[in-house]
């Protein structure tokens, strides 16, 4: 994963490192915003209501940002966090939380053997956790009559290969569909449907990244 591409993850992982009774069990989850990291730290914690620490390190952003995020929890400065964060940053990996939840077994790590274990629960989480290529891609929001939707939705499974997406659907008046698609494909997809429509049409284009 030390190419020029981004990566993000399309599921949760898990993975547990034992260092002298300790148990440093870590989880791996796809989050958008430091919030989303906070939200699951809370979660996790109630989950674990005994762990002596759940330690944790973030990285979120995609391709227009980059924002980071760390926690030692109550191990001493830099063994912990630290550790996790540096597995992420010398990674692809972005739109992603690592935590480790630390079980004490009753014999002291001291700073190097923390960060040795801290580090090696990273590493395994992040060893097992499934990926997709994090690219830039638009949304094309457009209202047409009936008589044009199928005509349009046949269009998309010509493309859907290609990685375009019919994200929504909604019927009133007429519909109104939202596509996710490649943004290199915009132009050639948006002439595509004018000319189905003749032009009777608006498109309105957003971008963001993969979801």
């Amino acid at each position: 994963m030390s190419n020029s591409y981004l990566y993000q993850p399309t599921s949760s992982a898990r993975a547990e490192h034992i260092d002298r009774k300790s148990r440093f069990i870590a989880t791996a989850e796809r989050i958008e915003t430091a919030a989303g990291a906070k939200h699951y730290i809370q979660v996790l914690r109630k989950q674990n209501p005994d762990a002596a620490h759940v330690v944790y390190a973030f990285r979120v952003g995609g391709l227009s940002r980059d924002e980071y995020g760390m926690s030692d929890d109550g191990e001493p400065k830099g063994t912990a966090g630290r550790p996790v964060l540096e597995v992420l940053r010398g990674s692809s990996v972005t739109n992603v939380i690592i935590a480790v939840v630390r079980y004490f077994g009753g014999t002291k790590l001291g700073t190097g053997g923390l960060v040795r274990a801290y580090t090696s629960a990273a590493q395994g989480v992040l060893e097992t956790l499934r990926i997709e290529v994090l690219e830039e891609r638009a949304q094309l929001s457009l209202e047409c009559p009936y008589e044009l939707h199928q005509p349009i939705r046949r269009l998309c499974e010509d493309y859907a290969s290609e990685g375009l997406q019919i994200v929504s659907e909604r019927f009133s008046s007429e519909v109104r569909m939202v596509i996710s698609l490649k943004i290199e494909l915009v132009p050639h997809v948006s002439t595509i449907l004018r000319n189905v429509s003749r032009g009777t049409i608006e498109i309105d284009v957003s971008k963001g990244t993969s979801e």
